[in-house]
């Protein structure tokens, strides 16, 4: 762990703009900080987010057992640093005295075993459950479905009469229920739940006491201590959120977090102020932090500009670019580890051409990264050469990256090679494929991006694929719900190891919305999640990355920097490794 964190606080350093300078604007009375985000989030539930949007709120409102302090390095939160066994498969955490909720009631150690298991219980459909598969019996709890038959859907999204699947139940998972005049969807019903409160039992998590919160592995997990730090494993208060609406209202809502939810108005900002109950307010100088909510990022700039933001995570492209050149002091670009591509739904459908591996990767041979990322991505960009980015430590202490090598390649004719041969095995034409759309979020500052990418498509393939802009939370629900065929976004990581970039296509995760299906992708993944062994580890993420830049369900185009503006008067913003910049500990100069 240190070593990863010296490799990424060495990109820091490098790629920090800092200089020094005295600033006209004067100190805010209120000690309110403005700022804008360019769409409303999720949910106030940690159970509900998915998006960096979500968890820029969330980690303000919320404090996992773990957190980060005024420099960004993981410290104690909720609880004391774990005590872990030799094996490194159970961990105690101790909450620690006086952590308060905003309306006053002790945080527990039963508050997080509650909220760990909600998140897991299949009902709630969670996103994120998976980053809990690492606790023992947590996939099997949380992959239980119901018993019964599953129907194919036509093009309106009715029933067949076409079985998809079909879960069954034997004798044994009968006994001990009542079966004396029971329909058969009843009978699912109850067999169901029976399956639901034994998988339940043997989830490695529980509460000994108010105080002691016990958690069994199923393997050795270098980062599960950081995991406790990220948003899915935030506590909920177990006696509010009893009712459902909790999340719905400052009035409900209930948080343990340095700040709480004042106001929110949807569309147009959330307000939230600092929690006098938080175990660490008396660093926390701001009393109120707003976050506007602006869609476009020229407004975003302008409000900037005419010092009504105090900072600002979006800017325009050519903005980013001029204030590079000028050597402005308010902009600072650091690294960040995630990786900007392109995802193709590979789902094994009638007329999919991206079901096709060939055609896949003929989109990707005629990209010239080089040129699209020189001309057309935000400033301090990075080529990339794979899914993994750097700043991400292998077995030997070598940054990853690095040691896997250039898995990318630009070669005109070899896509045109394969596009042709896609082509004739799907018996699809290019008009075809000239019927799908490139989307992606108009949010993301990808428009000029995205219309290079579907003009060198035309000029090296002969393609006319149109591009198609939506809201973000639209992209974000039409990519989760199968609803694309091509989409640009960004993938950030979750924990400093290379697995945060990779188990996301795993078949069977939630997140892998390419769809993708590769058995020894999977073993090579599910290898590397069992092994305590280093080597063994990386050796086998270094094989899946290989396999899953062969199939193409994913084109990568650059790996990510985090470009910012701060005002010069605003002190101690922190940037926490896998964080967009953090305001808890910031004040006015």
């Amino acid at each position: 762990m240190n070593k990863k964190n010296t490799i990424l606080i060495t990109y820091i350093l490098v790629f920090s703009i800092l200089f020094t300078g005295c600033s006209n604007i004067k100190k805010d009375e209120n000690n309110t900080l403005t700022t804008a985000i360019t769409s409303n989030p999720r949910s106030f539930d940690p159970a509900y987010a998915i998006s960096q949007i979500d968890s820029n709120i969330l980690n303000y409102l919320y404090t996992g057992l773990l957190t980060y302090d005024e420099s960004g390095k993981l410290t104690e939160g909720m609880s004391e640093f774990p005590k872990i066994s030799e094996d490194g498969l159970k961990y105690t955490f101790k909450i620690k005295d006086d952590m308060k909720w905003s309306n006053g009631d002790n945080v527990t150690a039963y508050d997080f075993e509650n909220e760990w298991l909600r998140i897991l219980n299949p009902e709630i459909k969670s996103k994120y459950s998976y980053q809990l598969y690492y606790i023992k019996g947590a996939e099997e709890y949380n992959k239980i479905e119901k018993p019964g038959k599953t129907y194919i859907k036509d093009v309106y999204g009715n029933n067949t009469d076409l079985i998809e699947s079909e879960i069954t139940y034997s004798e044994k998972d009968l006994e001990g229920i009542d079966k004396e005049g029971k329909s058969e969807e009843e009978l699912n019903n109850l067999v169901y739940e029976k399956w639901l409160k034994e998988k339940k039992k043997n989830v490695g998590i529980f509460a000994k006491d108010e105080k002691t919160l016990m958690v069994e592995l199923v393997n050795p997990v270098p980062y599960f201590s950081e995991l406790t730090a990220f948003f899915t494993l935030y506590p909920t208060n177990k006696k509010v959120i009893e009712n459902k609406d909790w999340a719905k209202s400052p009035e409900s809502l209930v948080t343990n977090g340095a700040f709480k939810l004042k106001e929110y108005k949807k569309d147009e900002y959330i307000i939230i102020e600092k929690n006098n109950d938080w175990f660490n307010s008396e660093k926390v100088k701001l009393n109120n932090i707003n976050f506007e909510i602006v869609e476009d990022v020229n407004t975003i700039w302008k409000n900037y500009e005419d010092d009504k933001y105090q900072i600002i995570y979006n800017a325009p492209e050519e903005v980013i670019a001029k204030k590079l050149k000028e050597e402005d002091k308010e902009l600072k670009i650091e690294k960040e580890i995630g990786t900007t591509y392109i995802q193709l739904n590979t789902e094994n459908k009638d007329n999919n051409p991206f079901s096709n591996k060939n055609i896949r990767n003929a989109l990707s041979y005629s990209l010239n990264r080089n040129e699209l990322v020189k001309n057309f991505a935000s400033a301090g960009k990075y080529v990339a050469t794979g899914i993994v980015p750097y700043g991400l430590s292998d077995e030997n202490d070598e940054d990853f990256r690095m040691s896997n090598g250039n898995l990318l390649e630009y070669n005109i004719e070899k896509s045109k090679e394969l596009l042709n041969k896609g082509l004739e095995e799907t018996s699809l034409s290019v008009d075809d494929l000239n019927k799908q759309v490139l989307l992606y979020s108009k949010n993301n500052g990808f428009d000029k991006l995205a219309n290079e990418i579907v003009r060198t498509w035309n000029e090296n393939l002969g393609l006319n694929i149109q591009v198609q802009a939506e809201e973000y939370n639209d992209v974000i629900y039409k990519t989760y719900n199968d609803d694309f065929g091509i989409n640009l976004t960004t993938w950030t990581g979750d924990y400093l190891d290379p697995m945060t970039m990779l188990d996301i296509f795993l078949s069977d995760s939630k997140m892998n919305n390419p769809n993708y299906e590769n058995k020894d992708y999977d073993r090579y993944i599910l290898d590397a999640k069992k092994s305590s062994f280093e080597s063994i580890r990386m050796k086998s993420m270094k094989k899946a990355e290989e396999i899953l830049l062969q199939d193409k369900p994913i084109i990568p185009i650059y790996f990510e920097t985090l470009s910012y503006f701060v005002k010069d008067n605003v002190k101690q913003v922190s940037k926490p490794n896998m964080e967009k910049p953090n305001l808890t500990y910031a004040y006015f100069e």
